[in-house]
């Protein structure tokens, strides 16, 4: 059923619907998080327009793509599983910074597992770099950062959230292609307990998931990046 109703949306031109703007339990939706340069800073969470504030936020931040990491890139190796973009996912934005005065709201539709549908699970993610898609740092060489969520029952009776779930399922889909991640690697300081605000689920334990990205398609391919994937302990800073 959900698949019949998912063509039937595709059919009859149905577009992504939109989350409600809703409220962090904590509050911290301005928060830069800084590798410690002063230069590299995003914010912890993605909102649905800008500026960003503590009224309009959308997602937290819980993917963290690092090393050799491109936008274009990474939505090429997820495309096999995530292979639905706009009209049929909406667009947030996250504030970024690179470099001192490079500062910028970057936008991104993201992709998705399918159409929405009356009933059923799709899972989205989001990412979000500077101007040429990917930003550099000297420990995490160059780097994306990132939102996912489930949109439920999208068609007709839609909530979005449970990004803490879909964090599981987009890494499970990363090391199933033999690529190698690391679960609760860093806190972006970003903890929200499950509570239902309107249309949105909250549920995120504020520790992001990191994903060593190689230079190449595959990981024995590791030029290119600050160290070699394979010699990856596992932690990151």
């Amino acid at each position: 059923m959900p698949l019949v109703l998912g063509l039937l949306a595709a059919i009859l031109g149905v577009r992504a619907s939109e989350s409600e703007a809703a409220t962090p339990s904590n509050g911290y939706t301005n928060i830069l998080f800084d590798n410690g340069d002063g230069h590299d800073l995003f914010t912890n969470y993605d909102f649905q327009s800008v500026p960003g504030t503590t009224d309009n936020a959308s997602m937290p931040i819980g993917l963290i793509f690092f090393n050799n990491a491109e936008v274009d890139k990474l939505k090429q190796i997820f495309f096999g599983a995530y292979g639905v973009g706009p009209p049929y996912a909406s667009e947030n934005h996250a504030y970024v910074q690179d470099a001192p005065g490079g500062a910028l709201y970057d936008a991104d539709h993201g992709m998705k597992t399918g159409i929405g549908a009356c009933y059923g699970d799709v899972y989205h993610y989001r990412l979000y770099a500077d101007g040429d898609d990917r930003m550099y740092d000297v420990d995490w060489g160059y780097f994306v950062v990132g939102t996912t969520h489930i949109d439920r029952n999208e068609i007709c009776q839609p909530s979005y959230g449970h990004s803490e779930y879909a964090e599981g399922k987009l890494a499970r889909y990363w090391f199933e292609r033999g690529y190698r991640h690391a679960n609760d690697a860093i806190n972006f300081s970003n903890y929200e307990p499950y509570r239902i605000d309107g249309n949105h689920v909250w549920n995120n334990d504020g520790w992001a998931t990191a994903f060593c990205v190689p230079a190449g398609r595959l990981m024995d391919d590791d030029s290119g990046g600050v160290f070699g994937c394979n010699e990856w302990d596992g932690s990151i800073r």
